[in-house]
């Protein structure tokens, strides 16, 4: 059991609590943690998200870490307002045997409350983790090297417009385009299924580029997508203002994919926007993959449509 302050004055996530969970993931400890974050995130009932809610956020996600929080009840209410930013994290091996967990109405004499919760029977497992930003760069580096040695890849043939539209969409798959995309994400982003994270494509940036740029453009060539890109995890956030958390509407769905498939993805999108847009712009109705644009302006659009019709009594149809 550990108690965490951290002061809103430092970017979360401390030293200290840094060198906590890496302790717990050494010693394979099962590990609660009663944290006054100084932070805002919907994960863990705020109303909002702020800048050091997502910081704190990730640093939870990579150290698989669980939130044991549940509804959005304030705990932390002063005259000036309330909010929730004291929260309950939990090891893997433990978090399973936590329930119950609640904001209790009891008198704390603090400005914070009272969270109980119940401890169970707990399973004592061996369950090894890695902690990627402990790599040893050149020892990794080395045998990506070794690895990719005896791998050749080579263009799709066979058929004249795979090799005309690998002629057309070269341009956008320059190798130095995707050192672009690849340094474009954080190191230590949440991966998908494949458990990549940014941080080993850029290490062996050098070394992955021309196999990346031959199978990126293979794919776009046959208009396929590997069947492992497509691979999904999906961790569900509890939703704020909930009372319960006993039905999917109570939980908002975060999707993590391969960030292979995300350097094409903003491959792709970069060249829509460099060469596409500019000569050939999208329809001003069109809200969709359009800067300054989103759903809610396209409902925008459609009421104040159908309001001036209805206050002009004029006929109107959609099709």
């Amino acid at each position: 059991m550990a108690s965490v302050y951290l002061p809103y004055e430092d970017q979360p996530p401390s030293q200290g609590l840094e060198r906590l969970a890496e302790d717990a993931r050494k010693g394979n400890w099962n590990l609660v943690i009663g944290c006054d974050s100084n932070a805002h995130s919907t994960a863990w009932g705020s109303a909002d998200d702020n800048g050091r809610g997502k910081s704190l956020l990730e640093f939870i996600f990579s150290s698989n870490l669980d939130i044991l929080n549940r509804g959005s009840e304030p705990t932390f209410i002063t005259a000036r307002g309330q909010s929730v930013i004291d929260i309950i994290l939990a090891s893997m091996g433990i978090s399973s045997s936590i329930h119950n967990w609640t904001v209790s109405d009891n008198v704390s004499m603090s400005d914070h409350r009272w969270i109980t919760f119940d401890l169970g029977t707990i399973k004592i497992g061996k369950n090894l983790k890695r902690n990627p930003r402990r790599t040893d760069v050149g020892v990794f580096r080395s045998l990506l090297t070794g690895c990719l040695s005896d791998i050749g890849l080579r263009k799709p043939t066979g058929s004249f417009e795979v090799e005309k539209y690998l002629n057309t969409i070269s341009d956008s798959l320059m190798e130095d385009k995707i050192r672009w995309a690849i340094n474009s994400f954080s190191p230590f982003k949440t991966p998908g299924p494949d458990s990549i994270i940014p941080a080993l494509l850029q290490w062996g940036l050098e070394d992955l580029v021309p196999h990346l740029a031959e199978i990126f453009q293979a794919c776009l060539a046959l208009r396929y997508i590997l069947s492992r890109w497509r691979e999904v995890t999906v961790n569900f956030i509890p939703k704020p203002g909930k009372l319960d958390h006993f039905t999917p509407k109570s939980f908002r769905p975060i999707s993590l994919s391969s960030f292979v498939l995300k350097t094409l993805e903003r491959l792709c999108d970069r060249y829509i926007r460099d060469f596409c847009l500019p000569t050939k712009p999208v329809n001003p109705n069109q809200h969709a993959y359009t800067q300054g644009k989103s759903i809610l302006t396209a409902l925008h659009s459609v009421t104040n449509f159908v309001g001036g019709a209805l206050d002009l009594k004029e006929p109107w149809v959609f099709s």
